[in-house]
């Protein structure tokens, strides 16, 4: 069988929130969201002095996230292709984790794509603005509405993850 067999529920939601949701209507008028899975509990409440929306846009951050790596996108030739199409032929070849485990870079290439350790979807907290760059948006219309419409593939916790890797190459680089 199809490792990336599912409901067509379950892929519908996926490509949701891979794709669709980043633009909806009702997002319009908001910077930022604070993504929760039904099952995602809160084990307690946040400090008062550490509002995460506030440390987001203290620190211009692209994404907040609960769990890293959640787990592997394996290597993919397609995606590969996908990325180098829309981030002038470069592509993610590996991930880079500091020391004490709370920040994580990409390692971009232009050789093939390599192995990606993915955020966690069950809880993040995105900059809106970043998923609704033109450059993003055509990546993620060719990752989740190509080859991989309503496949497992297009993943909201892939998408999520690269878009976050892409941005912090295309604020470090002369794109």
């Amino acid at each position: 069988g199809n490792q990336y067999r599912n409901s067509v529920g379950y892929m519908w939601q996926a490509e949701f929130r891979a794709y669709h949701i980043w633009t909806h209507p009702a997002l319009t008028n908001y910077r930022y969201m604070m993504w929760f899975d039904a099952d995602a509990l809160i084990g307690k409440a946040w400090d008062d002095d550490v509002d995460p929306i506030r440390v987001m846009i203290e620190r211009k951050l692209t994404v907040m996230y609960s769990c890293y790596p959640y787990g592997t996108h394996s290597r993919d030739e397609e995606l590969g292709k996908i990325l180098k199409s829309v981030y002038n032929n470069r592509t993610i070849c590996g991930v880079i984790q500091t020391k004490d485990e709370k920040h994580i870079y990409p390692k971009i290439c232009k050789e093939d794509y390599g192995k990606l350790r993915v955020i966690g979807g069950n809880h993040h907290i995105t900059d809106l603005n970043v998923f609704r760059k033109d450059i993003h948006q055509r990546f993620l219309k060719k990752f989740v509405l190509g080859n991989f419409h309503f496949d497992r593939k297009a993943d909201d916790q892939v998408a999520v993850t690269i878009i976050s890797f892409m941005e912090q190459y295309l604020q470090n680089q002369d794109y």
